[in-house]
């Protein structure tokens, strides 16, 4: 594997994690994991509702403290209703045993990660091999010389027979998992993508939240120049 692919997959901003790494086992949250569309978007519907409903409060009734309360409580209630989505998707593996397994010899994958809803101990004779799907992700719009970001979309294990497991870098500490196939001597594939790195738990909050002090910001100066 690239060293450079290696470091940018493997590091992390907060703090030194050195020592998770060396873990075998890998915990998969269900809260994490992707959803089916149609909840996702459901999703939207609820937090944009919520943004709508707290600026009519602040532009209508000019009171800011209970506009931001039912912002907070509605950005509360998006995340019961995702928790209760993925407990209802992920039901009939959510009380299993949801660790994921990397030994020299064998990957052990959690029911939640495989179509089959069953727990699967992959030795390591029958993987074909694992690829990392990845592109670079600009913080600046300006242009492309700006702050970059390697972006992994997903890790993909495909066996002798065909059979294909993708494991969502949300649901897991990809971080560790990357760490562990590379000291137990699996060969990892990279390969860049054109797809744009979209992080739909993040978008269900950043957006609204930037619309809603963007908008309190506006208001903000208006009324002081009103003054």
């Amino acid at each position: 594997m690239d060293e450079k692919l290696y470091k940018a997959f493997t590091a992390s901003r907060i703090r030194d994690r050195s020592a998770e790494f060396e873990k075998k086992t890998i915990k998969v949250s269900p809260f994490l994991m992707p959803l089916p569309r149609v909840k996702v978007l459901t999703l939207y519907a609820m937090i944009y509702l919520v943004v709508i409903l707290s600026l009519g409060i602040v532009f209508y009734f000019d009171n800011t403290d209970v506009a931001g309360g039912i912002f907070l409580f509605g950005l509360a209630m998006v995340l019961v209703v995702r928790k209760n989505f993925c407990d209802q998707h992920y039901l009939k593996v959510l009380f299993e045993d949801n660790t994921l397994i990397v030994q020299e010899d064998l990957i052990e994958i959690p029911a939640i990660l495989t179509e089959t809803q069953q727990r699967l101990t992959i030795p390591k004779h029958k993987i074909k091999k694992i690829v990392l799907p990845w592109n670079i992700w600009y913080y600046s719009t300006l242009n492309s010389t700006g702050l970059k970001r390697y972006h992994l979309f997903s890790i993909v294990i495909e066996l002798s027979n065909h059979t294909v497991i993708n494991i969502p870098p949300n649901g897991t500490d990809r971080r560790a998992l990357i760490c562990q196939l590379v000291k137990n001597g699996y060969e990892l594939t990279e390969q860049q993508v054109e797809l744009q790195p979209v992080k739909d738990f993040q978008n269900y909050f950043s957006r609204p939240v930037i619309v809603v002090f963007s908008c309190l910001i506006v208001y903000g100066i208006y009324t002081l120049f009103k003054l």
